[in-house]
């Protein structure tokens, strides 16, 4: 089982798109799973809050890799904490991070093109 954080916003869709079309278990996360736009039958859509300790762990039962994306704002470094002590506590093998802060044109740092 692979958790996606961020499951509904620009990227998070993408991801989770991704993996259910390659037919992996996916557990989308987001506050409002009744909103949530099914994608297939191997997502399954989970209420979760970053600063809820008890749905993050609710979240995690089963899984064994976490992606987490996380939009900036002054709660983001608490909330990503937060995920990654439910992930180890739940034994999850792998998190991937993903962020695009500092990306841009005018970014100290640039990928090749």
């Amino acid at each position: 089982m692979i958790v996606i954080t961020g499951a509904t916003g620009n990227v998070g869709t993408h991801v989770v798109a991704e993996l259910a079309q390659r037919g992996l278990a996916v557990r989308a996360l987001t506050r409002s799973p009744a909103s949530a736009r099914p994608v297939a039958s191997n997502v399954e859509w989970v209420g979760a809050d970053f600063a809820d300790a008890k749905s993050l762990a609710a979240a995690m039962k089963g899984a064994s890799k976490v992606v987490l994306i996380t939009p900036a704002h002054p709660q983001m470094r608490a909330h990503q904490e937060a995920l990654v002590a439910a992930a180890v506590a739940a034994d999850v093998k792998r998190i991937a991070k993903l962020s695009g802060l500092g990306a841009g044109p005018s970014a100290p740092s640039r990928l090749p093109q």
